[in-house]
C-alpha cells in the first residue's frame, strides 16, 4: 500500500502539495515501505504474539456489538409498551460510528448502563429476565480487563518491536492524510479520487479475518 500510494503521490505532487499535502512527505512512503520490508520476519514474529494477546478483546468486542443489536432491536418496542420518564430510543443511540474502537465502545457500554438501569423493567421481558444493566457492567469490565492485558503486552515488547510497530502507525496516518487531500484536490474526478485508497490494507484486513495469506496489517 505503501508504495501504491507513493507512487500515485509521485504522479500528483504538485497538485497535491497546492491543497496542503507536505512535499516533504512524500518521500516517506518508500522510506516506510522500506524500512517495513526490511523488518518482515520480526514484524511477522511481532504480529503472532500480538494476535494472541487481543483474542480476548476480539471476544469482549464482539460480545458488546451483539448486546448493543439487542438493545436496539427492542428499546422502541420495550418503551412504547412499558415508558419510562427521561428513557427514549434515542438514550441507546451510540451518538457516532464505534468502528472497533476499545475505548469508544466501553465509554457507550458505560452510557447504556443508567437508561437501562431506569428502564429494567421495561427490558427484562426481551432479555429472558436478567437485568440488562448488568450485562452492560459484565461486557465492560471484560472489555476493560482485555484491553488492559494487551496494553500492558504492547508496553513490554522489545524496543524494535515497539519502534515496528510506531513505524506502521505513521505509515497509516500518512496515507490516510494523502487520501483526505486527494479529495479535495480531485474533488469531482471520481477516476483520480479512486486511486487514493487503502484497498490493498483492507485486503490484507479481509484476508486474515478468512485464514488466508494477505499483506501484513497494523494490529489494532
Amino acid at each position: 500500500q505503501l508504495r501504491v500510494s507513493g507512487g500515485h503521490w509521485e504522479s500528483q505532487k504538485a497538485a497535491l502539495a497546492a491543497r496542503g499535502f507536505d512535499p516533504a512527505d512524500g518521500p516517506k512512503f518508500i522510506e516506510f515501505a522500506t524500512r517495513l520490508e526490511s523488518d518482515g520476519a520480526k514484524r511477522a514474529d511481532a504480529q503472532q504474539a500480538s494476535e494472541q494477546k487481543t483474542q480476548a478483546e476480539r471476544a469482549a468486542m464482539n460480545e458488546a456489538k451483539g448486546f448493543f443489536r439487542e438493545v436496539r432491536n427492542v428499546a422502541r418496542l420495550a418503551l412504547r409498551k412499558r415508558p419510562v420518564e427521561g428513557v427514549t430510543v434515542e438514550s441507546f443511540n451510540a451518538g457516532g460510528n464505534l468502528e472497533r474502537s476499545t475505548p469508544k465502545v466501553s465509554d457507550y457500554l458505560n452510557k447504556l448502563i443508567g437508561p437501562l438501569e431506569k428502564a429494567e423493567e421495561s427490558f427484562k421481558p426481551y432479555f429472558a429476565g436478567a437485568k440488562p444493566a448488568d450485562r452492560a457492567r459484565a461486557i465492560k469490565e471484560k472489555l476493560d480487563k482485555a484491553d488492559a492485558i494487551q496494553e500492558v503486552a504492547l508496553a513490554s515488547l522489545p524496543l524494535e518491536t515497539q519502534q515496528i510497530y510506531e513505524t506502521m502507525g505513521r505509515a497509516v496516518e500518512l496515507i490516510e492524510e494523502l487520501n483526505a487531500v486527494a479529495k479535495n484536490c480531485f474533488d469531482g474526478n471520481a477516476q483520480l479520487i479512486g486511486l487514493f485508497n487503502k484497498d490493498i490494507l483492507l485486503r490484507g484486513r479481509k484476508a486474515k479475518k478468512a485464514g488466508g495469506e494477505g499483506p501484513p496489517v497494523p494490529p489494532g
